[in-house]
């Protein structure tokens, strides 16, 4: 039973290393282009849902925050099926690599927030930057399990993370500093992962 035993070990242990080193197909074009329209839809509607003066900051937060809600949802939704679709037995490992390491940035992002809010609401314009700059540490972070061009799409957030913060002090942050950024980062990403799925297909 040993050399049965040490060969289902070996295996394992293989499956295991595939799983770290491949890049993770779940998150698909069109859903991630989705999400870039819900940025511009919230950079529209933005002025008829956070008005200047008192509950501006809680305005604020709940309105993108219901935004990010949706779009973490529907890219989570269609990543388990695409991801059962993709690779089969290995969809929850790899699904569970790709959360762990990207979960740091989430929670981040949504307690600097709240911690904004609720200690220094009059920074609050710095928010977009913030969120920018966090999401992009995700994706580095998370580089591992996905694709290599995914860098560009961290590269794209944190320019764009540290634009917003040099240059969006305003009493009410612009829709624009959340608008342009998501649309242009989502759809980069849809574009990588869509260049990813038929390089895969070619395989």
């Amino acid at each position: 039973m040993s050399d049965l035993d040490d060969a289902l070990s070996d295996i394992a242990a293989i499956k295991a290393q595939v799983d770290r080193t491949a890049s993770f197909r779940g998150f698909g074009p069109a859903v991630l282009l989705l999400t870039a329209g819900l940025a511009g839809l919230g950079g529209v509607m933005q002025p008829y849902f956070v008005a200047p003066g008192a509950g501006a900051v809680e305005a604020y937060l709940v309105f993108w925050g219901a935004i990010a809600m949706v779009a973490v949802t529907v890219i989570a939704v269609s990543s388990v099926v695409r991801a059962r679709l993709a690779h089969g037995a290995r969809s929850r490992s790899m699904m569970l690599r790709v959360l762990w390491l990207f979960a740091p940035a989430l929670i981040a992002g949504a307690t600097l927030g709240l911690a904004i809010s609720v200690a220094v609401p009059e920074t609050f314009w710095l928010l977009p930057g913030v969120w920018q700059v966090v999401l992009s540490l995700g994706i580095f972070a998370a580089l591992p399990a996905l694709p290599n061009s995914m860098g560009l799409v961290a590269a794209w957030y944190l320019l764009s993370g540290v634009s917003a913060t040099l240059f969006g002090r305003a009493d009410i942050p612009s829709p624009w500093l959340m608008m342009i950024p998501f649309m242009v980062g989502q759809t980069l990403a849809a574009f990588v992962f869509f260049l990813d799925s038929k390089r895969s297909d070619g395989e």
